[in-house]
């Protein structure tokens, strides 16, 4: 469209297709500051649209459109006021320098070049949107794209119309204007919400100019016509204040705007008489617009708010504070619209504060005014970061990240414990919203300074905000916290130790292997051993909840030893956590000990098999515990049965059956007595004699004797030719090591398994006859174990005395 190289020169870049399409063929563009990406809106006419270069029309009444645009074009530029459109920037591409606009003055028969040419016509203003879209649409949030359009706030639209009475006051009382084109198509809405006055194609002063006298006609919608305009008796206002023409059309603008479906559908009653006052006909008793705001559609709660909110930055620090202390409540009560007067006029206020606080540096920050400032701003700033962190409308998290972090960065600057907690307590809602590189560095660092505050409800909301940043932090930071952890499990509070081991289990998955191994099994170890409660409990939830972390060797050696003494924990909270703990570990336990033994090639059941089968070489058996005096005791209670046993073997065979089950004893027998059985389990007993009780029940093959107990005497030779020097021993020793009684033990000894079984049925049970009464195996068998020891010593010296006496024969 027309010279796109001039075009160019702006400072802005132009999307290329309208958003809307405005009446007298203006164009509404998006554009966008190059310097800074700010959004802005151009409003582009091509002047070959409405004239051709010949001068010929390309619409009724064409050259008039013309005139009247560039009679905007021109004025747009010298209005500056707080309600009125604010132009930026304005560019004709046929006179790129305004040679040609600064010759031609005023009026549309001195236009001069201007009124042909094939360029277009461009104004960059503040960004807005078109009254009758914004009523249309619902607001600059369903414009954005909401599935629904919202219904308007009746508030809102009187601040709307607040804002035009000042504007038209201002042109009134000030400039000595009329508008002469209120419309709905000269009114537009800031994403703000606040209405702006635009659209000066008929601007003139009193008497009405012949530009307004050609133009009006033909610019100005019917309906908005007063009746003196209609009748073009344009001397009947001659005479009269420049608002006449304008009171008119705002009493029409007023029924139209409040008519429309989303803003109510109906004009409120309050306002009825006013817009009959200004709608009457006869032109000398047209109201000033002004006295309307004492109207009571005025007296709201927004209009007031939005009062404040332009006055705010000349306003006493105390003023500002009370202001601030009831935001919040007004914005959570709807009163405010976040989307529009919070995020657009009041954020920005509040960045304002902050910023010239900090700017004063420690010494301002110092002062308590300057603190209660900074306390006030954060509740509201919160409030509508979240709602533009939560909502989904276009560009709420661009417009976060390039304004509220660089607010949150200064803000964790502050060294002040209020606004620190303040901080933290909002801050994991923010997190995701927030770049990593910005997390990591700019808040996270100054956050660790209060995990180690002296402060103890500030470290541990430290500890509790860190959890929600965990996912985002890079190995660096991770390694820092990493070391605050293990600081704060010897915090002095109770409750800020159960947090930290809560902590680490929750972030457990996020930590590196290294970070992980150094970390957890201490942390547990030591949160296990505390006396409060809450947290040993803790420590056994958690130890539950990272045991994918650990392997099965490190649950068996190092984490099961420290759950279990808690089975016996004096509270039984504790107890049944620590139960279920150990019932868990267990199942995983016994399911590796099953893949491992798939894994060898053959489950537990065929080792045992296998173990039972081989009855030629026994097992070992674990060393007894009551070394080597305790064997031979052992000993000498096997070798005085063994030996009856042989004997009885030597005097014939014995009759096996076929069947455990169909056999009964010949004899009446009894068990052996538990006396010696007791001895036993205490590490007394012979270790082969324990290897030959576990073959007792194996029927199908006989149980041969240990090798050694088949010739004592050529074990004695092998003994004496394998250690040189070794001389075999006298017959005394051999009775010292086989029994301190032999002769007198004549009972047959019988085993379960290949005689007769007892009437029980019982088997494996070794069983001797009744000995007699009065033999000496009875009376043997009365002797208790201390005199057994002492008379086992007295044996033990006089071995000692006859090996000492066979070296000294030797020597001789």
């Amino acid at each position: 469209m027309g010279n796109s190289s001039s075009a160019a020169s702006l400072p802005y870049t132009i999307e290329p297709t309208p958003l809307h399409k405005l009446s007298n063929q203006w164009q509404l563009h998006e554009g966008r500051r190059k310097s800074d990406s700010s959004p802005v809106s151009v409003f582009k006419l091509s002047k070959s649209s409405l004239l051709s270069t010949t001068g010929l029309p390309q619409v009724p009444h064409g050259e008039n459109l013309l005139h009247a645009a560039l009679h905007h074009f021109r004025k747009s530029k010298t209005l500056v006021h707080p309600q009125i459109l604010r132009v930026e920037a304005t560019l004709d591409t046929d006179d790129p320098d305004g040679t040609k606009s600064a010759a031609a003055g005023g009026g549309a028969a001195s236009t001069g070049g201007m009124a042909t040419g094939a360029g277009d016509l461009i104004i960059v203003t503040e960004p807005v949107m078109p009254l009758l879209a914004y009523l249309e649409d619902g607001g600059p949030g369903g414009a954005a794209g909401a599935t629904a359009p919202q219904q308007l706030s009746q508030d809102g639209l009187a601040w709307g119309l607040h804002n035009l009475i000042h504007a038209l006051s201002f042109l009134h009382n000030n400039a000595k204007l009329s508008h002469g084109n209120l419309c709905l198509g000269s009114v537009y809405v800031t994403p703000g919400g606040d209405f702006k006055l635009g659209n000066f194609s008929l601007l003139s002063g009193i008497p009405l100019q012949q530009h307004f006298r050609d133009c009006d006609a033909d610019v100005c919608p019917h309906d908005y016509r007063s009746p003196e305009r209609l009748k073009r008796d344009y001397d009947a206002v001659a005479d009269c204040a420049p608002h006449v023409l304008d009171s008119y059309g705002l009493g029409i603008l007023i029924e139209e705007m409040f008519r429309m479906p989303l803003a109510g559908g109906r004009v409120p009653n309050k306002l009825t008489k006013a817009i009959a006052r200004l709608k009457t006909p006869n032109v000398k008793m047209r109201p000033r617009v002004l006295p309307l705001l004492r109207c009571p559609i005025f007296d709201v709660a927004l209009v007031k708010f939005m009062e404040t909110m332009d006055g705010l930055a000349a306003k006493p620090v105390e003023e500002k504070i009370s202001f601030f202390q009831g935001v919040p409540d007004l914005l959570q009560r709807g009163v405010v619209d976040v989307r529009t007067a919070g995020r657009y006029k009041l954020l920005p206020e509040l960045v304002r504060s902050v910023e010239t606080i900090c700017a004063g540096g420690p010494q301002a920050l110092a002062q308590d005014v300057n603190r209660r400032e900074i306390m006030v701003v954060i509740p509201p700033l919160f409030l509508i970061v979240e709602y533009l962190t939560s909502s989904d409308e276009q560009g709420n998290i661009e417009f976060f990240q390039s304004q509220v972090i660089p607010l949150l960065i200064t803000l964790f600057t502050i060294n002040d414990r209020g606004v620190r907690g303040a901080l933290l307590a909002r801050l994991p809602s923010l997190t995701p919203h927030i770049p990593v590189a910005t997390l990591n560095a700019q808040i996270f660092e100054p956050m660790c300074s209060g995990f180690s505050d002296t402060s103890a409800p500030l470290r541990e909301l430290t500890l509790k905000s860190t959890l929600a940043l965990v996912p985002h932090l890079n190995s660096t930071s991770l390694e820092k916290m990493t070391r605050y952890l293990i600081r704060l499990q010897g915090d002095n509070e109770a409750s800020i130790r159960t947090n930290t081991i809560i902590f680490v289990g929750k972030v457990v998955g996020v930590l590196g292997d290294n970070q992980r191994q150094r970390l957890i099994l201490p942390a547990f170890t030591r949160a296990m051993k505390d006396e409060f409660t809450p947290c040993r409990l803790a420590a056994l939830k958690a130890v539950l909840q990272c045991k994918d972390y650990f392997d099965p060797r490190n649950l068996a050696k190092d984490v099961l030893p420290l759950v279990c003494p808690h089975l016996m924990d004096n509270v039984g909270e504790v107890r049944v956590e620590a139960m279920r703990v150990v019932e868990d570990f267990v199942l995983v336990l016994k399911e590796e000990c099953e893949r491992m033994s798939a894994e060898e090639g053959g489950s537990m059941a065929h080792l045992e098999t296998t173990t039972t089968d081989n009855t030629s070489t026994p097992i070992a058996p674990a060393p007894s515990s009551g070394g080597w005096a305790m064997s031979g005791l052992g000993s000498w209670a096997m070798g005085g049965i063994m030996s009856t046993t042989k004997a009885d073997a030597d005097s014939g065979p014995t009759t096996t059956s076929t069947s455990a089950a169909d056999t009964m004893p010949e004899t009446t027998t009894t068990a052996i007595p538990t006396q010696p059985q007791a001895a036993d389990n205490d590490g007394w007993s012979d270790d082969d004699h324990d290897d030959d009780n576990d073959n007792f029940g194996n029927n199908s093959t006989p149980v041969p004797p240990p090798s050694w107990m088949e010739n004592p005497e050529a074990k004695k030779n092998t003994l004496t030719n394998k250690v040189p020097g070794f001389s075999s021993p006298s017959s005394t020793e051999d009775d010292f090591f086989s029994s301190f009684d032999k002769p007198a033990v004549t009972a047959t000894a019988k085993i379960g398994g290949v005689g007769k079984t007892s009437s029980s049925g019982a088997k494996g049970r070794l069983v001797v006859p009744t000995p007699a009464a009065g033999s000496a195996s009875s009376s043997a068998s009365k002797k208790t174990l201390a005199e057994r020891r002492a008379e086992f010593e007295k044996r033990k010296a006089l071995r000692q005395q006859q090996l000492q006496a066979q070296k000294e024969g030797k020597a001789k």
